[in-house]
């Protein structure tokens, strides 16, 4: 079976928009792309009929829909990436836009099982008997390949800004907690003192170490699961730092105070980059708007055409 791989979802994303690869890739949340792929290979077995075929064009529309690598249109992409597998592995579909509009639009809501729609797309599959179809030569690992290198240069700077400061704070919280744990072995070694100072030391540490487990989750998350909740949970957590920063001017020492003054200038910069339009686009995800999967959509009886028509040049390339 001819599977697909993230370069082809670039050139089939530029192709289908006539965006050109190149654009396309500045879109692709390369992560997301890679986990999706990854579920539809799980999930499909080999093409040996027109059931099989639709099973494994639902299943990559579907993974496609959950893991969202293009943030916007995401929708179409998905269509046209689960219509090119098919294509490629013998198979074209004969489908009423408006009909398929509703169908992946229940798919993408969760209202309808993959299941489901693979049954109502099987009896829409023909096989295709063009000496093209199938043939593995003649897939879209012909077109002009897309570089490594390039695959994974595409988290804007203002996600990355964020992401870094995540990790770095995480590291300061966990060094903090281990030196809350050296405190409070010290407390206990010292019987006397550490009838006092051991609980304080332990509640050090479960404070520390929480904070830098959060942190270091949040930073993961930005490339697991971004979404919308991801981006205002980093936001919320580092206005809350930079006020806690700002507490520290509180302090007449001039030690707290300077790292009172870095600390909320550098939570409150990653605020202000977050909020920023690429970034917003980045974090756009499955949880941005409940009941509306993708608010960037086209309108569906003209994208429906518009991808069968792309799918079908694509397959003969």
């Amino acid at each position: 079976m001819i599977t697909l791989d993230v370069a082809d979802l670039v050139v089939i994303a530029g192709r289908t928009f006539g965006i050109g690869s190149a654009a396309a890739l500045s879109q692709i949340d390369i992560a997301a792309a890679q986990e999706a792929l990854a579920e539809a290979r799980l999930t499909t077995s080999v093409i040996v009929d027109q059931d099989t075929a639709a099973a494994a064009g639902i299943g990559l529309m579907h993974a496609l829909l959950r893991h969202r690598p293009f943030s916007r249109h995401g929708e179409q992409i998905a269509v046209a990436a689960g219509l090119q597998l098919m294509s490629l592995n013998g198979w074209r579909a004969y489908l009423d836009p408006p009909t398929a509009a509703v169908v992946v639009g229940a798919l993408a809501r969760a209202e309808l099982s993959p299941a489901s729609a693979a049954a109502w797309l099987s009896p829409r599959l023909a096989a295709d008997k063009s000496p093209i179809a199938g043939t593995p030569a003649r897939n879209l690992r012909s077109l002009p390949q897309i570089s490594a290198a390039a695959l994974t240069k595409r988290k804007p700077p203002s996600v990355l800004y964020p992401q870094v400061l995540l990790f770095v704070q995480a590291g300061f919280w966990a060094l903090g907690a281990a030196g809350g744990l050296i405190l409070y072995v010290a407390a206990l070694v010292h019987s006397g003192a550490g009838v006092t100072a051991a609980p304080l030391a332990l509640g050090w540490v479960a404070i520390t170490g929480g904070l830098a487990a959060a942190k270091l989750m949040l930073g993961r998350r930005m490339d697991r699961a971004p979404s919308k909740r991801t981006s205002w949970a980093i936001i919320a957590t580092e206005l809350a730092m930079t006020g806690f920063g700002a507490l520290w001017l509180s302090v007449p020492a001039f030690g707290f105070i300077a790292l009172g003054l870095s600390g909320a200038g550098l939570s409150l910069a990653a605020v202000l980059c977050m909020i920023r339009p690429r970034a917003q686009q980045y974090f756009t995800g499955p949880d941005a708007r409940p009941g509306n999967s993708d608010p960037d959509a086209l309108p569906y009886q003209a994208s429906f055409w518009q991808l069968m028509l792309t799918s079908g040049r694509l397959a003969i390339i």
